[in-house]
């Protein structure tokens, strides 16, 4: 079975350490597909794979921080469900997500980390993500 979808999703990370790197706080349009594939009555294997169009970025593309960037995300999963019956269901799934920036040279952080303003010293940027869960759960 192949799946479309669009969402619109946020994602906020705090840096807790006192480091030159600026809090992020993502808001997006995901377009996307998926494919849901039965190997047996009880087992389904499942992909998904998502571009991620980043509407603001939070503290990062501010002026003062690494200043005005082209941003663009993709995100990835690969899931087993395992359907026990009478509506319990297990999932296990892998998911990889990277959003990655160009900086346009306008941002203090970008151009002034040799304390020679005259070139930029930062021109990107990436934020990854690998990660899995598992679920238990019930369908009524």
């Amino acid at each position: 079975m192949l799946l479309g979808s669009l969402t619109y999703g946020s994602q906020v990370f705090r840096i807790a350490a006192d480091l030159d790197t600026p809090n992020v706080k993502y808001t997006m349009f995901e377009p996307g597909l998926g494919l849901r594939l039965p190997v047996t009555p009880k087992l389904i294997v499942g992909a998904d794979a998502k571009v991620m169009l980043i509407t603001n970025t939070g503290q990062i593309q501010q002026l003062d921080q690494y200043g005005t960037a082209r941003v663009l995300g993709l995100e990835g999963a690969l899931a087993l469900d395992y359907v026990f019956g009478g509506g319990l269901f297990a999932r296990a799934a892998l998911r990889y997500e990277t959003i990655g920036y160009t900086f346009k040279g306008n941002g203090l952080l970008s151009i002034n980390r040799d304390h020679v303003g005259m070139s930029q010293d930062v021109a990107g940027a990436r934020d990854t993500y690998f990660g899995g869960l598992a679920t238990l759960g019930y369908l009524y």
